[in-house]
């Protein structure tokens, strides 16, 4: 069982986006994407980019990379966390979140199924990295 899960971690990390892209980049592209670890196309809904652009502070549009990561402990499976300013309040700004919501030690903790929903819902907007 451990050697079948650390080969899929390991096929699901090749989907992983090493080098996030900023948000007026991807704006600014026809179809909009970045490149996986195994060098193929992590595609962005230009639509939800196009809505995260008109939610957020012009210098927040400059500093928001994506896809923003979602961080799943493996002795947290229930939680996930983001570590990005930027992406909370992105967050509160989509409605996601409450506005009073903080980070803790520069955090910004979520129950994993929370994170799935934002994934879903925000197509190529975040990726997971399993720790």
């Amino acid at each position: 069982m451990e050697r079948w899960f650390a080969t899929e971690m390991l096929r699901f990390q090749e989907g992983f986006v090493p080098a996030p892209r900023p948000l007026h980049e991807l704006l600014a592209e026809a179809e909009p994407a970045a490149t996986t670890r195994k060098g193929e196309r992590h595609a962005f809904d230009k639509a939800v980019l196009a809505r995260f652009d008109r939610l957020l502070s012009p210098l927040d549009r400059r500093r928001l990379r994506l896809p923003l990561t979602f961080y799943v402990d493996k002795e947290m499976p229930n939680d996930a966390y983001l570590t990005d300013e930027v992406a909370r309040r992105l967050l509160v700004a989509l409605g996601e979140l409450p506005a009073d919501v903080e980070m803790r030690e520069g955090r910004l903790w979520l129950a994993h199924a929370k994170a799935r929903i934002l994934a879903d819902r925000f197509v190529g907007a975040f990726q997971f990295s399993y720790l």
